[in-house]
């Protein structure tokens, strides 16, 4: 009996370093999905709030009737740039650190948005905040073949309007 016992010693380190690895790893792709999902939807807000401050301008609605890269309408730029600064602030005020608030690449989805959060594009204005998670969230970790946590290229929010 005695025996036994002392064949089996080992045992209890050998499951306690599978069962917490198998522990930690499920803990590091929870956090690894959940901020993500969490910073999506941080960035469809955000960019609701900046369509809804642009909207509260008067100008808005009619910036919207004109094709600005007509130079008869070049007079409107100003108020296009004015309603970008509010978006900008917008982006700012927000609690994300400067890392994770970044305007959406130039060609992102067929818009050109030219480091702006706010553009208008053939009468709707849209708006988009994200970033590279690659860069700035967990690491992945290869665990039997599998990546955890997979991150998308671009990680986003967007908004249209057409007034």
């Amino acid at each position: 009996m005695l025996r036994d016992y002392q064949a089996q010693r080992g045992a209890a380190a050998i499951e306690f370093a599978f069962l917490f690895t198998l522990l930690l790893s499920i803990f590091y792709g929870l956090v690894g999905y959940a901020l993500p999902l969490w910073l999506k939807q941080h960035y469809h807000s955000l960019s609701g709030n900046i369509l809804r401050s642009m909207v509260s301008e008067p100008n808005a609605t009619l910036l919207s009737n004109f094709d600005l890269n007509d130079p008869k309408h070049a007079q409107l730029r100003p108020k296009i740039t004015q309603l970008q600064l509010q978006a900008r602030k917008i982006v700012e005020e927000s609690p994300l650190p400067k890392a994770f608030k970044q305007p959406c690449p130039s060609n992102h989805q067929n818009i050109t948005y030219d480091n702006e959060y706010l553009v208008l594009h053939n009468g709707r204005w849209y708006s988009c905040v994200g970033m590279n998670p690659t860069k700035h969230l967990l690491p992945s970790i290869k665990l039997g073949g599998i990546h955890i946590p997979s991150y998308p290229e671009w990680l986003s929010g967007q908004a249209q309007i057409k007034l």
